[in-house]
């Protein structure tokens, strides 16, 4: 091309050079590509198998921990080296604690899935509530849950739908308004069901 462009200012060993230089740098460049493809493909594999080994894992100890948990909770109060009310009094919080954590997640999960439903009928994506359901339980995974939600969202206005405008106000509202208030609405349910302070609450959350 730059031969074509502009005749006689480049000879036959020039453009044989650049030629040569475009043909290693486009096999270079595929070869890292390739490598970087595959390396992905193996991290996608282990992370998958870990992810299902993890899972296992945790099916079996729910199998357990339901049919054995409570002789299991007994024999292991009855072993602390603690006084009765000392020992009682922990496990007593501790149970409490615990259930407001479970009770929190799964709460702040449902307002947001429901502020999340209202933003996709808002917005013009489709299936608000089909989408609204399985943001429900994308929400149950920690930190990246959100964004799962809000980015493909936000991404399908932009280049499917071709609406800019659309596209930044639900990407605004997924992630300024939801996102923030869903970092808010768990503490807050955590603390006041624990009677905990909300704010330790959210700092051992952070």
């Amino acid at each position: 091309i730059p031969a074509e462009l502009l005749p006689g200012a480049f000879d036959d060993e020039t453009i044989e050079g650049f030629q040569t230089w475009l043909e290693e740098t486009s096999g270079s460049a595929v070869a890292n590509l390739n490598r970087n493809v595959t390396a992905w493909i193996n991290r996608a594999i282990g992370n998958a198998s870990k992810f299902l080994l993890d899972l296992f894992v945790a099916v079996v100890s729910l199998f357990f921990l339901l049919k054995q948990g409570e002789d299991w909770f007994r024999h292991g109060r009855e072993a602390l080296p603690l006084s009765p009310r000392l020992r009682d009094l922990m496990v007593e919080r501790f149970s409490r604690t615990f259930r407001a954590i479970v009770y929190g997640v799964l709460v702040g999960a449902a307002i947001e899935a429901t502020l999340m439903t209202a933003g996709f009928a808002f917005f013009g994506i489709p299936l608000p509530i089909f989408f609204g359901v399985v943001t429900f339980f994308i929400l149950l995974v920690p930190f990246i849950g959100p964004p799962l939600v809000w980015i493909p969202a936000t991404l399908y206005l932009w280049l499917v739908e071709k609406d800019s405008m659309q596209a930044v106000g639900f990407g605004l509202y997924g992630g300024l308004v939801v996102g923030v208030l869903g970092s808010l609405i768990k503490p807050a349910i955590i603390g006041s069901q624990a009677r905990l302070p909300i704010f330790f609450v959210f700092l051992s959350i952070l």
